[in-house]
């Protein structure tokens, strides 16, 4: 029998999206028609203790926005860089969900920044 060569994730996406995303994208495209689980739900499930962008290993549930609730509301470019890489590892493909204009902020993500400093990690694990 021939062997795959897909890491054993491959074929399950790990969504992530920042603290200010829209709710209807984390709960009912996500969690409900897509069924695509979160880098919280499998941290929690499979990682517990071991977030690399937190002093206590603890999972948030969203990637921070650039300075909490005091800031614009774009994701923090650091932290999901962090995480993409820790589930990088495990052969599971990011689902980055980013915002142009969030509801309530109306805070825009620096797509071309984020691909930029991706590129390397999808080169890495392919």
């Amino acid at each position: 029998m021939q062997q795959s060569s897909h890491p054993k994730n491959a074929y399950h996406p790990i969504a992530f999206y920042s603290e200010d995303t829209h709710y209807s994208i984390t709960k009912i495209v996500i969690v409900r028609a897509l069924e695509i689980r979160t880098f919280y739900e499998i941290g929690e499930n499979e990682y517990k203790g071991q977030c690399p962008i937190t002093s206590d290993g603890q999972w948030p549930k969203e990637v921070p926005s650039e300075n909490g609730n005091a800031g614009s509301g774009s994701i923090d470019i650091n932290k999901l860089i962090q995480l993409v890489e820790f589930f990088a590892r495990t052969g599971s493909p990011p689902l980055i969900i980013l915002n142009v204009g969030t509801t309530f902020k109306g805070a825009y993500d620096d797509v071309e920044q984020i691909g930029y400093r991706l590129k390397p990690i999808v080169e890495r694990y392919k």
